[in-house]
């Protein structure tokens, strides 16, 4: 391992035989180019880097074309909630980019109106120039793998691909299934997610976020109904008691987390008229001796995990399906838990 000296940075060579993870060469990345900003020798070298260094934040964090970048205008830019808002579509920025925005866009928008508008040359250069100093692959910050991998990122952090597809300013239908999120809804839970501080981490398998669209009051129970777009409709049974401390209503973010051994799979052709029954394809069947796994996935592309093992409620020889079978999983209400932003 080598070291860039100049700038503190560790720097994998191009023999090093362990590839580098894309969200460490990012980091890597980005540290590089605040370097460089603060090592400027005058006030255009200064302007100059701090462009490229607020058009890759853009590229790397908000999965944006490099003409859209060159439309903004101080205006678009709301560091207040945190939200970038461009022709079609809001974006919504991390806590900590947002912070690093707050305080380049100023510098630069006294000089210019379209202050972020650059020469699509000078900054393949500029990006290519830090791959090199870096030791990466020199395509690996290119506009299309910073997308690319802000999407993986995205799907990697639960969001339905609808909601992915949204972010990324595709039309949602490209997706088998043609899940569909108001554009209102979309932003929502896509700010919700990526602003996030407090991240909720749990050992279940299955997450399905949505908008609260009714609340059922049934004496000390309630019925949540929570819409994860596409028709998916998940309901969620819990008391009064947790619907006033966690201040559920209509229109409330949330998101329902079902452990794997709750999720039941039949053949599809078992028309069961179970609460919470979503068609998926069995995607992968993964087994030992003491359990099996079964990986699914639903028409919107999310994946879903059902485990069968001794002392789970799906018996293991009641199984009798194989990879790409259709097939049908659902949950009870009561096997979900709730929680909110």
């Amino acid at each position: 391992m080598r070291n860039d000296s100049k700038h503190g940075i560790a720097n994998l060579g191009p023999s090093s035989a362990s590839p580098i993870p894309p969200a460490d060469a990012f980091n890597r990345a980005e540290a590089w180019l605040g370097a460089r900003v603060s090592e400027a020798a005058n006030t255009r070298q200064r302007k100059s880097r701090l462009k490229i260094q607020a058009i890759f934040l853009l590229m790397r964090h908000a999965a944006m074309h490099l003409c859209e970048i060159a439309s903004l205008k101080a205006a678009d830019f709301d560091p207040e909630r945190g939200i970038l808002r461009i022709a079609d579509r809001d974006l919504a920025l991390p806590q900590d980019v947002n912070h690093k925005l707050g305080k380049i866009f100023p510098e630069l928008a006294c000089h210019a109106e379209n202050f972020l508008d650059c020469e699509p040359s000078q900054v393949r250069r500029s990006f290519a120039r830090c791959a090199s100093a870096l030791g990466l692959p020199l395509g690996m910050l290119s506009g299309r793998v910073l997308r690319r991998e802000r999407a993986r990122e995205l799907e990697g952090l639960g969001l339905h691909p609808a909601l992915v597809d949204s972010f990324l300013g595709r039309a949602q239908s490209r997706r088998a299934g043609h899940a569909q999120f108001s554009q209102e809804a979309a932003q929502r839970l896509l700010r919700a997610r990526i602003q996030r501080h407090d991240v909720l981490r749990s050992s279940a398998r299955n997450v399905f976020r949505g908008v609260i669209s009714k609340v059922q009051h049934r004496g000390i129970l309630a019925d949540i109904f929570l819409d994860c777009g596409g028709g998916c409709m998940i309901e969620v049974s819990l008391t009064q008691d947790s619907v006033q401390r966690l201040g559920l209503a209509k229109g409330v973010n949330a998101s329902a987390l079902v452990k794997a051994p709750f999720i039941h799979v039949s053949p599809l052709d078992v028309r069961e008229k179970a609460i919470n029954s979503l068609e998926a394809r069995l995607d992968e069947i993964r087994s030992d001796d003491e359990a099996s796994e079964l990986l699914l996935r639903l028409p919107g592309g999310q994946r879903l995990c059902a485990l069968c093992a001794p002392g789970c409620p799906m018996p293991r020889p009641a199984l009798g399906l194989a990879v790409g079978d259709r097939v049908l999983a659902h949950f009870s209400p009561f096997a979900a838990i709730l929680s909110v932003p």
